[in-house]
């Protein structure tokens, strides 16, 4: 078989032989196009979105069971350092701090770059529930549909 094929080959002109060796090189290259480098990327993308929606669950649960535990009553007093407590907070709330900068004890400035509103939202008022009042608050939508928050926290006085 080999042997017929090479003797096929070399019965083809130059040119011929240039021309059927630049068509298997597309053709290879159009396989390996179809058959693995797209499959694996499309996957990667499912993968990213699947996980990003798999975080925004993550961070709705985590605001219900805060909910069912029960959250203190209004106006409790705020004990330690204001930043320390919001990271903590935010942490078991499955936010990402982005920045987190203090500005003495009683206030810090707080950066999310994404999150879903209601999830965010729940752990404002749940904050508030705390002691901790929102002294500004920057809302702004994203492009995959979530928001990105800026604010700044402030122990309420009792």
């Amino acid at each position: 078989m080999i042997g017929s094929l090479h003797a096929w080959w070399l019965a083809r002109s130059l040119r011929e032989q240039r021309l059927i060796a630049v068509m298997l090189l597309l053709a290879g290259g159009t396989l390996l196009w179809l058959g693995a480098y797209k499959p694996i990327h499309d996957g990667l993308v499912r993968a990213r979105a699947d996980h990003a929606m798999a975080m925004e669950r993550n961070a709705d649960i985590r605001a219900g069971v805060a909910l069912l535990k029960g959250v203190p009553a209004r106006g409790r007093s705020v004990e330690g350092a204001l930043d320390q407590i919001v990271a903590a907070s935010a942490g078991e709330a499955g936010f990402t701090l982005d920045a987190n900068m203090a500005a003495g004890t009683d206030t810090t400035a707080i950066t999310i770059a994404t999150a879903r509103a209601p999830a965010l939202l729940a752990w404002l008022d749940r904050l508030e529930q705390q002691g901790i009042g929102i002294e500004s608050l920057q809302l702004q939508s994203t492009s995959n549909g979530a928001i990105s928050a800026r604010a700044t926290l402030k122990v309420r006085k009792p």
